[in-house]
Order: C-alpha cells, then sequence, then structure tokens
C-alpha cells in the first residue's frame, strides 16, 4: 500500500492559517517561509526523495522556532520520511516528541495524527500490538474531539470560520477516525495472519478477526466514500467471511461503481466460495474499468481452468503474462491449460500426437519458465510429469 502524508497538510493547513493571525509582518513572513519548506519536504516524500526531506525537516526543527504548528509539522514530515525510508527508530523518536512540543494545544489534532503514524510505522516494523494501541489511541482522541465540537453552534461557528467551515471540519473529523479505523483494521489482520502463519496457496482462508469486522462496519457507518477504505480492500481477500466481504464490497460498489479493485475482490471472494459464475462476472467487470488489472485477467483463467473452459482460461493467462511477464504461477498455469486441451499418449513431448506436438512443446515451455521462476508445482512436474497429470 501506497503511504502518503496529505492528511499532514490538510491538518496543518487548517492549523496553521488560524495561528498566523495577529502575528508581525515579519513573524509571518517567517512563518510562511518555513511553511513553504516542510510543504516542499512533504512533496520530496512522496516522490521518494527521503533524504531532501529529512534534511528540510531537521533544519526547521534545529531553529527552534517558537512556532508550534512549524515546530509540529516538522516531527512529523521527519517521522514520516525516516518510516518511508525503513529508519524505524529514528520515526518513532521523531513522532513521539510531537505531544511535548510547548506551547501545543492538548487538543491540537496533531497528537492524534502522530499515533497515527506510529501506528503505521510499528505495522511496518511488524509490532501489530503496539500498532493496534496507536491506532487505538488516534481513534479515542479524534472522537472526543469531535464530541466536544459537536457541542459548537454550527451557525456562530460558520459565522466566524467562514460559510460550510463546520460541515468541513466534521468531515475532517470523520475522514480521520475512518483512517485510523481501517489501519486498526488491518493491524488486527496482520497480527491474526502472523499468529496463523503464512498461507501456502490462494485457497487458504482464515477468518478476519472480530476487531476488524467491527471497525470496517463503522467506517461504513460514518464515512462510506472515505477514499481510505480502498487501502484495506486488499487484505479482505483469502478471508473466511466471506459473506462480510460480499457484503461490503457491494456498499463500496452502491456508493462508487467504477472501481475496479472492489469488483476484484469480491470476484476472489466469490471464487473461494466456490461461486464460480459470479467470479467470473467480477473479474470481467474489473478488467471492463482497467484493462492493466492483470490479477483480475490471472484469477478469472483460473476460474475458467476449474470449469474446464481451458481455451478462455489460456486467453487469460495470455493477457496477464503480457501485463507482468515475472509472474512464475502464470506460466505453470498456462501451461497446465495448454496441456489439458490437447491429447496425451505417454510421458514427453514425443508422446503428443503429431498436431499436438507445437501445443506440447509451448506447454513444457512454459512450465519449464515457471521452474525457473521459483514455481515449485512447475518442478515438481517436470521431475515427473506423468504422476503430476
Amino acid at each position: 500500500m501506497k503511504k502518503t502524508i496529505l492528511v499532514v497538510i490538510i491538518f496543518l493547513l487548517f492549523a496553521s492559517l488560524s495561528s498566523a493571525g495577529g502575528q508581525s509582518k515579519n513573524d509571518t513572513d517567517d512563518w510562511l517561509k518555513d511553511f513553504t519548506i516542510l510543504t516542499k519536504a512533504d512533496g520530496d516524500i512522496d516522490k521518494g526523495y527521503y533524504d531532501r526531506a529529512i534534511a528540510a525537516a531537521q533544519m526547521i526543527i534545529l531553529k527552534k522556532t517558537s512556532k508550534p504548528d512549524i515546530l509540529v509539522h516538522a516531527h512529523i514530515t521527519l517521522g514520516v520520511a525516516y518510516k518511508n525510508k525503513g529508519m524505524f527508530d529514528e520515526a518513532i523518536v521523531a513522532l513521539q516528541k510531537v505531544p511535548e512540543v510547548p506551547g501545543l494545544y492538548k487538543d491540537s489534532s496533531f497528537i492524534p495524527m502522530s499515533h497515527l503514524y506510529l501506528g503505521k510505522t510499528y505495522s511496518e516494523m511488524k509490532s501489530y500490538q503496539k500498532a493496534i494501541s496507536e491506532f487505538s489511541k488516534a481513534i479515542e482522541i479524534e472522537k472526543k474531539s469531535k464530541k466536544e465540537f459537536l457541542k459548537k453552534n454550527r451557525a456562530d461557528y460558520d459565522r466566524s470560520a467562514g460559510v460550510g467551515s463546520y460541515q468541513s471540519q466534521m468531515d475532517q473529523f470523520d475522514d480521520s477516525i475512518a483512517e485510523s479505523l481501517i489501519n486498526l483494521a488491518m493491524a488486527h489482520i496482520d497480527l491474526s495472519d502472523l499468529s496463523t502463519g503464512e498461507h501456502k496457496s490462494p485457497q487458504d482462508v482464515i477468518p478476519i478477526p472480530k476487531e476488524s469486522i467491527e471497525a470496517i462496519n463503522e467506517v461504513l457507518k460514518i464515512k462510506p466514500n472515505s477514499p481510505h477504505i480502498l487501502e484495506a480492500v486488499s487484505y479482505f481477500i483469502s478471508k473466511d467471511n466471506s459473506q462480510d466481504i460480499i457484503s461490503w464490497c457491494d456498499k463500496l460498489i452502491r456508493i462508487n461503481p467504477n472501481i475496479s479493485k472492489v469488483y476484484y475482490v469480491r470476484g476472489r471472494t466469490y471464487m473461494t466460495s466456490e461461486n464460480f459464475q459470479q467470479s467470473i462476472k467480477d473479474f470481467s467487470k474489473a478488467i471492463e474499468l482497467d484493462s492493466q488489472n492483470f490479477e483480475a485477467y490471472k484469477f478469472r483463467g483460473m476460474v475458467f481452468s476449474i470449469i474446464g473452459n481451458n481455451e478462455m482460461a489460456t486467453k487469460d493467462y495470455d493477457s496477464a503474462i503480457t501485463m507482468n511477464p515475472s509472474d512464475a504461477d502464470l506460466y505453470y498455469f498456462r501451461g497446465r491449460a495448454n496441456l489439458y486441451k490437447i491429447e496425451v499418449t505417454k510421458d514427453g513431448i514425443t508422446g503428443f500426437l503429431e498436431k499436438d506436438k507445437e501445443q506440447a512443446e509451448q506447454a513444457f515451455k512454459d512450465i519449464g519458465i515457471a521452474a525457473r521462476l521459483g514455481n515449485k508445482d512447475a518442478q515438481d512436474f517436470l521431475r515427473n510429469p506423468q504422476k503430476e497429470r
């Protein structure tokens, strides 16, 4: 999943502009200069220029500015850059300093934000219990802040902050809570996967933890159109909660029927529950919406193979291999599908009927490529092709 710090800029802009009023021209100019440097550093993070972002954030921190919003921004930028670079210990130190910034309001939105990014850091370290703790803190703080905000008079707030500001702030609370809930759901799934062990094949399934189900259901209630929910969609695959997953995908499709990945996930879920015709429909819709979704081609090909339509299966494998020529499974699947299409009389290529030899040669070539790319089934097949058939 690609990580960005766009949410940092959104929160920061709101808080920083509020704190800038009433300052001298020199103070305001200095604030704008620092803010511009940090905003550029945030952009550098998105581009992968982590060292450049780290240098910029460290420069601001060393200035020992008295402006808490700028200092907090610098620590968050530094922490995220370190996290993305894989320097997790340094990221943790930077992010843990956020609540300690002098002059920072105790209900500042930057505090739950720091917990969110600490949670993401711990998740990448596979310290899922710590990640769950940080995400939970972020959710608790944001919900408390939202509850306090609801006490404000909407008309008065809009008059003082601008028309639409009240709803904008509410949307911001819900979006932040949704992002933390989704990360919490994924951390619980990761923890469950870690305790269960790695899956050996796409057919292996384990249950989705109840905490994850509760978190996703809450997101769909408070912010069903949250862009962050797409981060969690791939985590639903290969879980033994087909009705929950299908229900979630149904809701997401009702909100936006044009997201390829949602159909792909639902297709995988139907495939796991052996509803092959519905699975094919969903994979086909995923491909219609995104012709470069090679996984939809791959798994639709697998379903075609399962139901015995090897002609359609090989066409899908052809398309998927064109998009991802390094996927060992695809060559093995295509090789096996081609072998199923032709008559076999004995071991090896010499045993095929003359009219099928060319196709047999291609099939064994594919299986050979798969074996060289590390596919164990292909390696076993080549050691004993008659047994494998």
